[in-house]
């Protein structure tokens, strides 16, 4: 199946590109009683009205109703004292369903326990695993330990993730700050634990 639908032409615009060309050009005109009367360009501009193409929404999008589950669960969530601020206070059930005021450690809680739970019977399943994968390398990554000899599988893994994030998403996602996961690794191998320095 394709990710991106292609939008289809209406057979009704296509008449109207070819008499916009026959008119531009001096062809097709004919005085009197023709096809360009006013009555023949009504009809085909009714024509053209009826048929109408649409575009699904992108595979990433959610629909309201998700948009609410997702927002039930994290309003749901419960969290031991000390790990992370209350998430009670960060969700709007009441009609904006949108995440504020979080600070930065609550964002980071966020992205890498609470959205993978989140996310799980909401979106697709490959954009969900690839969503997953990146959240679980930033876990890797900001935990207190890590093994010198898994750090060149979790960077082919993450060069991996972000060829899936490109299938799914679109050009104008990647930005220099989503490039810049690609050299995480490498910091690490040169300037130790992330958990030091971020």
């Amino acid at each position: 199946p394709e990710l991106w639908v292609q939008q289809r032409v209406s057979k009704g615009k296509e008449q109207e590109k070819e008499n916009e060309l026959s008119s531009k050009t001096g062809k097709g005109k004919s005085k009197g009683k023709g096809k360009d009367t006013d009555a023949s360009k009504k009809k085909n501009e009714g024509k053209s009205k009826e048929c109408k193409a649409y575009l699904p929404s992108a595979c990433y999008t959610l629909s309201r109703v998700e948009k609410r589950m997702f927002c039930a669960c994290l309003y749901g969530i419960k969290v031991p004292s000390g790990y992370a601020s209350n998430m009670k206070r960060f969700v709007s059930l009441n009609g904006e369903l949108k995440l504020t005021s979080m600070k930065s450690h609550d964002c980071h809680v966020l992205m890498q326990v609470f959205l993978p739970i989140a996310i799980r019977g909401i979106l697709p399943k490959d954009v969900r695993e690839a969503i997953t994968s990146l959240y679980s390398f930033f876990n890797t990554i900001c935990s207190k330990v890590l093994d010198l000899c898994t750090l060149d599988a979790l960077q082919a893994d993450v060069v991996v993730t972000l060829c899936k994030f490109e299938m799914y998403f679109p050009p104008s996602f990647f930005d220099i700050m989503v490039h810049l996961i690609l050299h995480l690794v490498r910091e690490i191998k040169l300037c130790g634990p992330v958990f030091m320095r971020w």
